[in-house]
């Protein structure tokens, strides 16, 4: 199993995400886009997540958590409760390990990509509120809204909405390997993709 764990990370790190080296994607892979030192910071990222990993092998998974949960600003609880609920559906695989990390990181993962991913929504639709002069006696509608409209692009795959999914996510790795010359380059690009969703969703 020990084995396994780099190959099963590298996956569910890279996953409509990073095919190769410094290429970063949107979900269905139609746009590219390089970024310069993107893959050694994804590489350093999933070296942080396989330091502890004696304690996955040896089902410890809460201290393994626990051990990243400051770093990484996951709220524990949730990703504890979440993966224990999910374990709990397990049956004849109850014990294949394989199965089971891919369960714990995938919900690690899957909660960081939606907190930073929500973060850049929050900012997406402050600025959209600024762009459309929205009063306050609006914002309600606006906000159901924006709601529906946020979801109908990403449903549809849209490649601003997408490509931000994954470059907020890149930024979050950067932020936590320290490499803030590439944190940057992302501040500058999601402020880019932010402003081309705005305007689409400006015309709307």
């Amino acid at each position: 199993m020990e084995s396994t764990l780099p190959d099963l990370l590298e996956y569910l790190v890279r996953q409509q995400f990073n095919p190769r080296g410094d290429i970063i994607t949107d979900r269905m892979k139609g746009k590219k886009v390089h970024i310069q030192t993107a893959g050694q910071a994804i590489k350093k990222f999933i070296e942080l997540l396989l330091k502890d990993s004696s304690d996955v092998l040896e089902a410890n998974y809460k201290t393994y958590l626990k051990k990243l949960s400051k770093e990484f600003h996951i709220d524990l609880d949730e990703v504890q409760n979440n993966f224990s609920e999910r374990l709990s559906r397990l049956e004849g695989e109850a014990n294949d390990l394989p199965i089971i990390a891919t369960l714990l990181f995938g919900e690690l993962l899957g909660n960081i990509r939606e907190r930073v991913f929500n973060q850049i929504l929050t900012e997406i639709k402050n600025r959209l509120i600024e762009n459309l002069k929205i009063k306050d006696g609006s914002k309600a509608k606006f906000e159901e809204n924006f709601k529906t409209q946020t979801c109908d692009l990403f449903q549809r795959n849209n490649e601003n909405i997408s490509l931000l999914y994954n470059l907020c996510f890149l930024e979050f790795i950067a932020e936590t390997v320290h490499s803030y010359k590439l944190s940057r380059v992302l501040k500058i690009l999601l402020g880019k993709y932010m402003n081309r969703v705005v305007k689409e969703l400006s015309l709307n």
